[in-house]
């Protein structure tokens, strides 16, 4: 017994170090979202009064003093929405065995503010993060930007690029969609957005007082030279490996340097003919193929032609020696901020948005920039955190009326008592990658409001649960005109733990009748209806002005019919068991945004 006991403390001890078992409890991200979680604490820093020598650096009382200050103005700006935050007034990073480079990035003093995604309860029932996973919003005095360009960097000189998203190798769309340059104060600024696959796709803006970036071209000459010292530094770390890799082998240390060795002197011969082919020219911008170069240019013929092909043309650029020195004075150089932006995510879309309205960008330029202009004025964001953006229930429709008090209907939505340009009232919207959730229109040559369906899934939040075990649900689609032949189609889903029924429509093209899918997933009842099933849609096209049909599926018993307008497209005598009851339903259109379908009149009655 008591080994048994003593087990049994361990394996608590183990739960609850590792976050799992009795003493943790983890949160689903769904049931937070767009919950205001706030901070895990506010700070109310003071001024710091002694200075700090870190990472070969001094930190003077005055800039520790700014970091925390900052710190403050950003608890205050913002509320952490679907996570939990927190503020890290942090510095240059300390120096180690791969990151010495570092040493030649500008003197950086400011804060980093996490926001915790993955979260749980700990022992005390408290709200905790789970794992480091975050999105990130930092604002940094004399902060760096850009790409570096690792390989020839060194902790005397920083050298990087700043490809645009697409020159990163990905579509422009993300970066258009966090565009602020019609933005009134932040659309001033040199803004730049960097592809981050750990903690999310980055926007930054770079504010400085005479609204140009802080840098100077790198020339040819410096780039090469630079390169000819990497190519040095290269031979001497792979020496210093092959000697560690192989202690007692000293002929296999000579084995590998005689590759290196010919490896380098290729290197060295491409590097010659540059300087060579260049030679009347190294005073030109040093332009790339490459947002990240390498040494490894053996089988180059250009350094910055490439291999031919379309060329990027990247500019290389090193921070301006003079604000280099500057940066280390007390008064900033430049202001940088940046954020996760990924838009089509809750946490990062609540952040971007306060970045937009809430954060004080003019009063931080000014507070630095031009001091006279807030002397004496506290802080204050432009919005209050807390401020939200109250969406009333409009007057709803006549049938939305009927519907409501018909005790034979058991859901009835026509989307009148929404705001036409707001979100679908009493409905849960996904995202597109523009930040964008289906919304309440109008339909030009239709009655009544619609919700715009364009890569976007809604899920009813007032609806009954379980539906009825037999039902007719119907529901009207409006397609675009022109809507594209192979765009997706338009599904509603009906499911209950791992069974599901999924209907998809679409229209045909140039009068043709389109086509409907339906799909049965029913564990444990192989009888029933499973896998894909194909059916027409008649008087469903893309010709039209208005391409509208009604879709209705109805269950009895085992009994499924599906109906496009009046007539029946699919029946099936085992095509749902007749005891199963669903307890969720939604729509989704997964398309891009020019391929529109609009969704009304959504009825679902008991029979």
């Amino acid at each position: 017994m008591r080994d048994r006991t003593a087990l049994i403390g361990l394996l608590a001890v183990v739960c609850l170090l590792f976050g799992t078992g009795p003493f943790a409890q983890e949160i689903p991200r769904k049931s937070v979202e767009g919950k205001v979680l706030g901070w895990i604490r506010v700070y109310d820093y003071k001024d710091v009064t002694a200075p700090l020598t870190a990472a070969g650096r001094v930190y003077s009382p005055r800039q520790l003093s700014i970091a925390r200050m900052i710190a403050n103005w950003m608890q205050a700006s913002y509320l952490p929405t679907g996570a939990l935050g927190d503020v890290k007034v942090i510095r240059n990073d300390n120096l180690g065995l791969y990151n010495k480079d570092s040493a030649g990035e500008p003197h950086t003093y400011g804060v980093e503010a996490p926001l915790y995604t993955q979260l749980k309860y700990d022992a005390n029932k408290k709200m905790v993060p789970q794992t480091t996973d975050a999105y990130y919003w930092h604002i940094k005095a004399n902060g760096t930007f850009g790409i570096p360009a690792d390989a020839v960097n060194t902790p005397e000189r920083f050298y990087f690029t700043m490809p645009t998203f697409e020159q990163q190798g990905y579509g422009p769309e993300l970066e258009k969609a966090a565009d602020v340059s019609k933005h009134p104060v932040l659309g001033q600024f040199p803004a730049f957005f960097m592809r981050n696959s750990a903690s999310g796709n980055r926007k930054y803006v770079i504010v400085t007082k005479n609204r140009q970036l802080p840098v100077v071209k790198v020339t040819r000459g410096q780039y090469l030279d630079a390169l000819g010292e990497a190519l040095v530094r290269r031979r001497a770390s792979e020496l210093r490996r092959l000697t560690e890799a192989n202690r007692s082998r000293p002929e296999e240390v000579e084995r590998g340097m005689k590759v290196e060795d010919a490896n380098t002197a290729r290197r060295v011969a491409v590097l010659d003919a540059n300087r060579q082919k260049y030679r009347n020219r190294l005073q030109e911008p040093a332009e790339l193929q490459s947002e990240q170069p390498t040494v490894l240019i053996e089988n180059a013929t250009d350094v910055f032609e490439g291999g031919g092909g379309a060329p990027k043309r990247l500019t290389v650029y090193a921070i301006d020696p003079k604000m280099m020195e500057l940066a280390k004075t007390d008064a900033p150089q430049w202001i940088l901020i940046s954020w996760t932006a990924v838009l089509n995510d809750p946490v990062s879309l609540s952040l971007h948005q306060a970045m937009l309205n809430n954060v004080n960008v003019q009063y931080i330029y000014d507070y630095f920039f031009d001091p006279d202009k807030v002397k004496g004025q506290p802080y204050a964001p432009l919005r209050s955190p807390s401020a939200v953006d109250v969406v009333t229930a409009g007057k709803a429709s006549e049938a939305a009326t009927r519907n409501t008090t018909d005790p034979a209907v058991h859901f009835f939505e026509d989307f009148s008592s929404g705001t036409v340009g707001k979100k679908p009232l009493n409905w849960n919207s996904t995202l597109d990658n523009t930040g964008t959730s289906s919304f309440v229109t109008e339909v030009t040559g239709l009655n009544g409001q619609w919700a715009s369906m364009a890569g976007f899934r809604i899920t009813p939040t007032g609806l009954k649960t379980p539906l009825p075990s037999d039902f007719d649900l119907s529901y009207d689609v409006v397609a675009a005109k022109d809507y594209r032949w192979g765009a997706r189609g338009l599904s509603v889903r009906l499911s209950k733990a791992g069974s599901s029924l999924n209907v998809r429509i679409r229209p045909g093209y140039g009068g043709r009748e389109g086509e409907v899918v339906i799909e049965g997933q029913f564990p444990g009842a192989p009888d029933y209806l499973g896998g894909s099933k194909y059916a027409g849609a008649p008087g469903f096209s893309n010709d039209r002005a208005i391409n509208r049909t009604t879709v209705t599926i109805k269950k009895r018993g085992d009994l499924l019919q599906v109906f496009v307008g009046t007539t029946k497209v699919a029946e099936y005598a085992k095509g749902v068991p007749a005891a199963l009851q669903f307890d969720s339903l939604y729509f989704e259109l997964a398309s891009s945004a020019d391929e529109k379908m609009f969704l009304g009149n959504i009825r679902i009655t008991k029979n």
